[in-house]
C-alpha cells in the first residue's frame, strides 16, 4: 500500500509503504522523494521486503523531484524512453507506462 501524508513544512511530504504494519518490523527511511526515492520504495514494496518504510521529501507530489517535476513542455528526456525502465526484468516498462498514461504515439 502506498499513501501520502504529512503537515505543510520544509519537509512536508511522506510517502509511506506498508507491507507489514507490525511495529516489530524494521523501519526503512529513504531521504528524497523524487523519482529515485519513490521508485526504491515501490520496488521494496513490490518484492515484499518485510519492513515498514517512509520516503521523506519536500515536494508537493511524490516522484516529482527536480528532474521530473517540470511542467514545461520544452523539457526533454536525454535518453530514449525504452532505456528508462524501473524494472530490470521489463526493459520497456517506462515506454509502456508513457504510452498508456501520456501519449500512445511515444
Amino acid at each position: 500500500m502506498l499513501r501520502s501524508s504529512g503537515p505543510s513544512s520544509a519537509l512536508n511530504r511522506q510517502v509511506i509503504f506498508v507491507k507489514n504494519s507490525d511495529p516489530a518490523r524494521p523501519v526503512i527511511a529513504i531521504i528524497g522523494a523524487g523519482a529515485s526515492g519513490t521508485l526504491l520504495a515501490w520496488r521494496l514494496w513490490k518484492v515484499g521486503v518485510a519492513a515498514r518504510g517512509v520516503v521523506i521529501g519536500d515536494g508537493l507530489e511524490p516522484a516529482l523531484g527536480l528532474a521530473y517535476g517540470t511542467r514545461c513542455s520544452s523539457h526533454f528526456l536525454n535518453v530514449c524512453a525504452s532505456g528508462m525502465s524501473a524494472m530490470a526484468e521489463d526493459s520497456e516498462h517506462f515506454l509502456h507506462w508513457a504510452q498508456c498514461h501520456y501519449d500512445p504515439d511515444v
